[in-house]
Parts: C-alpha cells; sequence; structure tokens
C-alpha cells in the first residue's frame, strides 16, 4: 500500500493486487454500503491519518476508487467550504469501482492444489455435472480449481477439501487467475480431462 499527497486536501492511496488480497478485499463483490468496504476505509483513513497528517474526520470527506488490472487507487478529498462533520467517507462511485451484484449470484468456491497427483485425485472422485460448470488454472506452479454451482456442490466441495492443499480464503479470485494464470480447462474440456484421469487410474490400466 502506498500513500501519497497529490494537493493539499487530496491524497492518492495505490493499493497493489497482492495488497487486495492480503486485506481479503475482492472489487467485484463489493458494493458502496457494503459493511466490509466501510471497515477497510476506517483502516486507510487511519493510516492515511498517521503517515501525512491529513485529517480525514475534519470536515466532509469524498473517496473516488478507480479500478484497474493492477489494482484499485483511492482518491480521498475533501470538499471545500464545507462545514459538516462525517466519520466515514460515504461517497462512492459504484461505476469507478465496478461493482457488480450480479457476479455475487453464482455460488462458487476456490481451491488450490500444490501437487498435481492431489488434483487427479479430486478429479476422480468429481460427477460430470460439478465438473461441467467449474474451471481449472495453472499459476505460480500451483493448479486452482474453481467450483460452480450445481446440484452436487457439497459433495464436491467434501472431495475437493480431502485433497487440495488450501480452499476458499485467500486464495486468487477467479478474475485474478483468468489475468495472470493459465486456463487448464474449463466445463465440457475438464469433464473430458477428468475422464482421461479415470481411465489412466482404473483398475485395467494400472500394471
Amino acid at each position: 500500500m502506498k500513500i501519497e499527497i497529490v494537493e493539499n486536501q487530496k491524497i492518492k492511496v495505490t493499493l497493489t493486487i497482492n495488497d487486495l488480497l492480503y486485506y481479503n478485499l475482492k472489487p467485484e463483490t463489493l458494493s458502496p454500503d457494503s459493511p466490509q468496504l466501510h471497515k477497510f476505509l476506517f483502516y486507510i483513513m487511519e493510516n492515511v491519518r498517521k503517515e501525512t497528517g491529513f485529517n480525514p474526520y475534519s470536515g466532509q470527506v469524498v473517496v473516488e476508487a478507480v479500478q484497474s488490472k493492477s489494482g484499485i487507487t483511492l482518491y480521498i478529498s475533501r470538499m471545500k467550504n464545507e462545514t459538516c462533520r462525517s466519520p466515514l467517507p460515504k461517497k462512492i462511485n459504484p461505476e469507478k469501482v465496478k461493482v457488480s451484484s450480479a457476479r455475487r449470484v453464482p455460488a462458487k468456491n476456490r481451491y488450490s492444489f500444490d501437487e498435481f497427483s492431489n488434483l487427479c485425485g479430486a478429479l476422480r472422485h468429481m460427477g460430470s455435472g460439478a465438473l461441467g460448470v467449474s474451471s481449472l488454472y495453472r499459476y505460480n506452479n500451483k493448479w486452482y480449481f474453481i467450483l460452480g454451482a450445481c446440484k452436487t456442490f457439497e459433495e464436491s466441495h467434501c472431495v475437493l477439501c480431502e485433497h487440495c492443499t488450501d480452499f476458499g480464503g485467500m486464495i486468487y479470485s477467479e478474475t485474478f487467475l483468468q489475468e495472470h494464470g493459465e486456463i487448464i480447462a474449463k466445463e465440457a474440456s475438464l469433464v473430458s480431462m477428468a475422464e482421461g484421469i479415470k481411465e489412466l487410474y482404473s483398475g485395467e490400466n494400472i500394471r
């Protein structure tokens, strides 16, 4: 996180992808009234006050968030000629944050695998219904499985948890993996991949 003074009444805060992952902040699921967003902004305000002397609690403060592929940039400005006070910034431009509530509808979960053999173990025990709505990525020598919404979601979740290294939490979002990782297989191609793995591991082919 980098904090800079742009003008006398304006502060620029730059947050990289790694910063967002550290704070478990997902721009694609945030809304202007999100408690998570307000809690995070309060943390940012405290750091701005300590590092720059800029008092975000004196007068009305406006926060503009601009999203990019490398992260998010926050511009914190104090409105001129204002006498009202606000304990927390509340004016967020939803268009620039690119908030979309529709993205929160599909039930998805994320799983990482350090070893390909463990991934194969999970794929062998999963049905085509779950695989047909899921995706597999590779990034930094690890495998990342994104489980889509399906009738066997809970069962598939248990199978993946049994074999994966980690799940949920601070694992990269699918948006990040799409931009920085390599797509290995998804949906129909993932079903075919799993069928090939099951065939390799079948008793008829093991000597």
